[in-house]
């Protein structure tokens, strides 16, 4: 547990959360940000700070619109140590969470406020920090939680602007992408009775699934499969002559709905081996037999 005499109460007084938290990303190695709002004067408040980490992660979510999803993906562009990604679960994301790592020590701070100047400098606010070591169960179970969140529940924001291209900060009247014209999939067959037949698709191959195996696949907004495949469902199949298994999870943002597929990691194994030298590849998803097969 971390020592309850050292855990401090950062509020916007004299010295901001901002303030606050601008010392600690500064002397960090590496920081990992998780929060539901984040715009860009907020991370232009912090920006110097975390120019100087080895490693920074900023993970946010989209609901409502707010965060700038735009600028956030022209830091990891501009600056090689930052990398980031936006919450693609279909529930809404309100995490708001802040990690500084120096040697073994850690700083956490959590509490109301988001990656915004408001939230940083502004508003009635209220965060606690609160340090410990990488052997504190605490510690261990925010970098778990951060991690889980980072790894399986998150896509970078490359790949959001891709999927939604209509995406703009403050634009509520957004509407959904064509998922027919999707810039990442060509939709080769598909059926009006989605457990009758399998749907069909080509994908190409790209860093998450050469990387970790990962793969998304859009599918139609009339709901159907929606009831057919409900979040974390198990999936077995092939790729080649190799069985996979793993997790599907529905997923949406607030312009578009997804499928995405989790590998177990000794599938994982197995799919890169078959993809090596492969360009594209072709799915097979069975809906009614919950099989997934690539080749």
């Amino acid at each position: 547990m971390p020592h309850k005499d050292k855990m401090k109460l950062l509020l916007n007084r004299k010295k901001t959360i901002g303030f606050e938290l601008s010392k600690l990303i500064q002397t960090a190695e590496t920081t990992s940000i998780a929060v539901a709002y984040l715009t860009k004067n907020g991370l232009q408040r912090i920006i110097d700070s975390l120019k100087s980490n080895q490693t920074v992660r900023i993970l946010c979510g989209t609901h409502g619109y707010i965060s700038d999803v735009e600028y956030l993906n022209e830091l990891s562009s501009s600056y090689p140590n930052i990398k980031t990604k936006v919450f693609n679960q279909d529930r809404v994301f309100h995490t708001k969470i802040y990690i500084t790592k120096q040697n073994d020590s850690y700083n956490v701070v959590m509490g109301s406020a988001n990656l915004t100047s408001n939230g940083l400098d502004y508003n009635e606010e209220a965060c606690l920090i609160i340090p410990g070591e990488l052997n504190s169960e605490f510690i261990k179970s925010i970098i778990e939680y951060y991690d889980e969140l980072w790894d399986y529940h998150s896509i970078t924001t490359k790949e959001f602007l891709e999927l939604n291209p209509n995406y703009s900060q403050n634009n509520k009247e957004t509407k959904p992408p064509d998922t027919k014209t999707n810039l990442v999939f060509k939709r080769i067959t598909n059926t009006k009775n989605v457990s009758s037949k399998p749907d069909i698709f080509i994908k190409k191959i790209g860093v998450q699934l050469k990387k970790r195996g990962i793969f998304t696949i859009p599918f139609s907004l009339n709901g159907k499969m929606d009831k057919i495949i409900p979040n974390t469902t198990e999936f077995v199949g092939t790729v080649g002559s190799s069985k996979i298994v793993g997790k599907i999870y529905s997923s949406e943002n607030t312009t578009s709905r997804y499928y995405q597929f989790y590998p177990t990691k000794d599938s994982k194994i197995a799919i890169q081996k078959y993809i090596k030298g492969k360009s594209q590849i072709k799915i097979e998803l069975d809906l009614s037999d919950k099989q997934l097969r690539i080749n």
